[in-house]
């Protein structure tokens, strides 16, 4: 059985922004939690503002990225969640529950920085609760 996984979630969220462009929605924000929250990531290009929680996702080898949820086995090569999140830059973005081995937070917030946008962007090691997430999101719109 071929794995499909995050590459075919992330196309719809792209069908969904595309669609909500396309009726006049002026802005568009995505909020991943749990294991959704990379999935908002590599959508944050698509976007105007995100929070996205990381789920403790250990970059330090491929297995995360191989696993049946997210499948993107190309990843690296594009340069992983570094590159979703520096083409989302300067729009508002919230990461959170990073823990210590999601690779590229020091990367993104020195493209914000480099871009004088260094206050749209949070960074949080630990999970935050919904509700915090929300008014993070209701904040930025």
């Amino acid at each position: 059985m071929a794995k499909h996984g995050g590459q075919e979630r992330v196309q719809e969220i792209a069908t969904i922004c595309a669609y909500l462009r396309g009726s006049g929605r002026t802005k568009i924000a995505i909020a991943g939690l749990k294991e959704a929250g990379v999935l908002a990531m590599l959508a944050a290009p698509l976007a105007d503002e995100i929070a996205a929680d990381g789920n403790q996702l250990d970059l330090t080898t491929d297995d995360a990225l191989l696993t049946n949820e997210l499948f993107t086995p190309g990843l690296r090569r594009m340069g992983d969640f570094r590159t979703a999140l520096t083409l989302a830059a300067p729009h508002p973005a919230l990461l959170f529950n990073t823990g210590t081995k999601f690779a590229g937070t020091d990367w993104v917030h020195d493209v914000y920085a480099d871009l004088g946008a260094a206050r749209a962007l949070k960074i949080e090691s630990g999970p935050m609760t919904e509700s915090a997430v929300v008014d993070w999101l209701a904040i930025g719109l």
